[in-house]
């Protein structure tokens, strides 16, 4: 598959593959990005449909992570804290509270599975186009 990557130089290929790597500052991570894309958006239009790719998949992925956080500890650790003050929690919901860690955890690696594939794909030269966001801003691009 000949992409614009592909004919791109290698300092387009690592400033586009850098701006994937914001994904490892949990909710500051989408200023790596945006960074780059209102500082290089005119130098290449690789780096700037990359950047801005990561810019949109953190942004939406810190919102996610933000909105999880708040539904488990006040849906679950805020509320348990209060029903039993100090004493330890019951078996079933200690599990319930592993279980909803485990699931934020795996969410969060699964990020970094996705941005680590597309540092890979596109340092090897490759388009990445992230799931959702990719075809969204396919029409702005």
């Amino acid at each position: 598959m000949k992409s614009s990557t592909q004919q791109s130089s290698s300092d387009e290929r690592l400033l586009a593959a850098l701006a994937q790597v914001g994904i490892f500052l949990p909710g500051f991570g989408f200023l790596v990005p945006l960074h780059i894309w209102l500082n290089h958006r005119d130098w290449s239009r690789c780096v700037a449909r990359h950047a801005l790719q990561a810019l949109v998949w953190h942004l939406g992925s810190s919102l996610v992570i933000a909105v999880y956080v708040v539904v488990v500890y006040l849906g679950g650790f805020g509320t348990l804290a209060a029903r039993y003050g100090g004493e330890p929690l019951p078996p079933g919901l200690l599990g319930l509270r592993c279980g909803l860690f485990l699931t934020g955890a795996g969410f969060y690696g699964l990020l970094v599975f996705v941005a680590l594939r597309a540092v890979r794909r596109i340092l090897a030269g490759y388009d990445h186009i992230y799931p959702l966001v990719g075809s969204l801003l396919g029409r702005y691009l």
